[in-house]
């Protein structure tokens, strides 16, 4: 979930280059509403990127928390520029499983998703 539509553009591709299937959202409800439809279908969400702010509508730290209601074994990454934030700095605490500070390396991304997910990915 990223408010950027160029951000989203390429994490989808680099992602299903890396064989992921990929969603992607603008904005924090969306991606909740995602997740809980993915929930209820074969193919349920892994781990999901969250930018912990977005210019309209909700942040991944309030869309996490809801996500987090409906399954709380999710796997979140928590995204963001503002390297300094409390979510950032502690964010297991805010029941995150990886933090990726922006600017990254998309290699940095691939590395953290084969942990939690526990794959080895192509690219």
């Amino acid at each position: 979930m990223d408010d950027e539509p160029s951000v989203r553009g390429l994490l989808h591709k680099f992602l299903e280059t890396c064989g992921y299937h990929v969603t992607v959202a603008s904005e924090g409800m969306e991606a909740y509403e995602l997740y809980k439809a993915s929930l209820e279908s074969d193919r349920p969400v892994d781990a999901i990127i969250m930018d912990l702010l977005v210019n309209n509508g909700l942040g991944g730290l309030d869309s996490f928390r809801l996500i987090r209601k409906a399954n709380p074994e999710a796997v979140g990454i928590v995204s963001s520029a503002y390297s300094d934030d409390n979510t950032m700095a502690d964010y297991e605490k805010h029941g995150f499983s990886a933090v990726l500070a922006k600017p990254y390396q998309l290699l940095e991304l691939k590395s953290i998703l084969e942990k939690l997910c526990e794959t080895e990915i192509q690219a």
